[in-house]
């Protein structure tokens, strides 16, 4: 994961229908009488504040942590929540988009990453955890998850309210720096980049496809 700012590349869940495929970080750009908050994560002068609760605790299959906000899941029941993202980035997967409240604007960094590698990962935590899976077949997961995939793109293309910036997930494991300077000049803010470098971490690549072994 790249720092704090993208999300990591999906958060899947089989035993619900195959909507939530890849997931997002997103900033609500402040209105022009909001003053930006102060930044307690030393990325630099103009950081932004990563909007986690801290429920879900680090653990084998995220040894970082999760940097997830638990109220954001409430999206569609509880919209008035966004506003307590005003100015911040926040986790999302990506079917929340399509219920983001109009009448503000977004900046969303959208993780790219194989469905094949995503499934893998995702099956992996599943094996870990000794929970059950959706009794479909790989084939029909990965076409489920295309096809959100493509309404999601063509949703984001008519969403005059939104700034996108899409990450590669192997070109952050290839190039940090350059994902780093590529999300500091989509967030037009200066960031530590170094730091941010650091957070790239290859041990972590641990479900690959034979393309990428």
């Amino acid at each position: 994961m790249l720092g704090s700012l993208v999300a990591s590349a999906a958060r899947l869940s089989f035993s619900r229908a195959p909507a939530a495929a890849v997931s997002a970080t997103f900033s609500i750009l402040p209105h022009r009488d909001v003053k930006p908050p102060r930044i307690s994560v030393n990325w630099g002068s103009n950081d932004l504040t990563i909007l986690s609760d801290g429920e879900r605790v680090a653990d084998a299959d995220n040894p970082r942590g999760y940097y997830e906000w638990e109220l954001i899941k409430q999206l569609p029941q509880e919209p008035t929540c966004i506003g307590e993202a005003e100015g911040k980035a926040v986790k999302v997967i990506s079917q929340l988009l399509f219920v983001l409240p109009a009448g503000r604007d977004y900046q969303i960094i959208f993780m790219e990453r194989p469905l094949t590698e995503v499934m893998a990962s995702q099956a992996e935590m599943i094996r870990r955890r000794g929970t059950s899976s959706a009794a479909l077949t790989e084939a029909a997961l990965i076409a489920g998850f295309q096809a959100h995939l493509n309404q999601v793109n063509a949703w984001l293309k008519h969403s005059p309210n939104i700034l996108l910036c899409r990450v590669e997930y192997h070109q952050v494991l290839r190039d940090p720096m350059w994902a780093a300077e590529t999300v500091q000049r989509f967030l037009k803010r200066t960031l530590n980049l170094e730091s941010m470098v650091l957070q790239v971490d290859q041990s972590l690549y641990r479900c690959r496809t034979q393309r990428n072994a």
